[in-house]
């Protein structure tokens, strides 16, 4: 009987697997309790005007000077990478994930946190 039937993923954060008792890695498996978790996020936020806000404000323009309006609308665009990395008696491994929005991050985060929890009983 394989490790997963027996003991299946609690979380999955990108190639580690979490189950009850073990952590899952390509470079090895071992026992959850007592692993050491860290998470460092590399997430930037940009604050652009969107596309077609320019074009309609260029296109209302000649309109009404309302249409510069239109360049007051801003959308945020997260990019960057979130890197787990878990420590065990055994081994050490770093995962690298990429986001693409703060809740994404955010959820990174709060899984780490409940491992954490996890492999301190």
């Amino acid at each position: 009987m394989s490790l997963e039937a027996a003991d299946p993923f609690i979380y999955t954060i990108s190639d580690i697997g979490v189950s009850r008792y073990w952590v899952v890695t390509p470079v090895g498996t071992a026992l959850l309790r007592g692993s050491k978790w860290a998470i460092r996020e590399n997430v930037q936020v940009q604050r652009l005007t969107p596309s077609w806000a320019i074009v309609l404000a260029v296109l209302f323009f000649w309109v009404c000077f309302l249409g510069l309006l239109f360049l007051a609308v801003k959308e945020d665009r997260v990019t960057g990478t979130v890197e787990v990395s878990v420590a065990t008696s055994h081994f050490t491994y770093v995962t690298s994930m990429r986001v693409t929005s703060i809740e994404q991050a955010d959820q990174c985060r709060r899984i780490v946190y409940d491992v954490q929890r996890m492999s301190a009983y």
